[in-house]
C-alpha cells in the first residue's frame, strides 16, 4: 500500500545492541524532542571518557581498577538500553587478577567492540547521518 515507515529507524540486529523499550521510556520522559539526543550525546562522552581509562587500567595491569570503571559503563549503559554493552561490562565484573593478566585486553577489546556497535545502533535509532 505504499505506507511510509515514520518513527526511529531500526533493525533486527539493533534490537541485540539496543533495548528499545528502554529507549521509548525515556522519549515518553521527555518533553522536549532533543531528550533522547541530549542524553545520548552525554552518553557518548562519558563512555568514551571511561573506555580510555579502562584502556590505561589494562596497560597497567589495574585489575581493580577496571572493575571499576567497567562498573560505572555499565550503569551508563544500563541507564539508555545499551544491552550489548553492559553484556561485555558484565564479563569482567568479577575478574581476577591473574585472569585480568591474561585476559584483559580481550575483554577491553570486546568492551570496546561493543561500545561501537552500540554508538552506531543508537545513532542510527536517532536519526543520525
Amino acid at each position: 500500500t505504499g505506507e511510509m515507515k515514520t518513527g526511529p529507524q531500526t533493525d533486527d540486529a539493533d534490537t541485540s545492541i539496543l533495548d528499545r523499550q528502554t529507549l521509548h521510556e525515556l522519549e515518553a520522559l521527555g518533553r522536549d524532542p532533543a531528550f533522547l539526543a541530549n542524553l545520548a550525546r552525554g552518553f557518548f562522552k562519558d563512555s568514551e571518557v571511561l573506555l580510555t581509562a579502562m584502556g590505561k587500567a589494562v596497560t597497567e595491569n589495574q585489575v581493580q581498577d577496571y572493575r571499576d570503571l567497567t562498573h560505572a559503563l555499565s550503569g551508563n549503559a544500563l541507564g539508555i538500553g545499551a544491552k550489548a554493552l553492559k553484556t561485555a561490562c558484565v564479563a569482567a565484573s568479577g575478574i581476577d587478577q591473574e585472569r585480568f593478566r591474561k585476559m584483559g585486553s580481550t575483554l577491553y577489546s570486546d568492551t570496546c567492540s561493543a561500545y561501537r556497535l552500540t554508538r552506531q545502533a543508537l545513532e542510527k535509532y536517532l536519526g543520525y547521518h
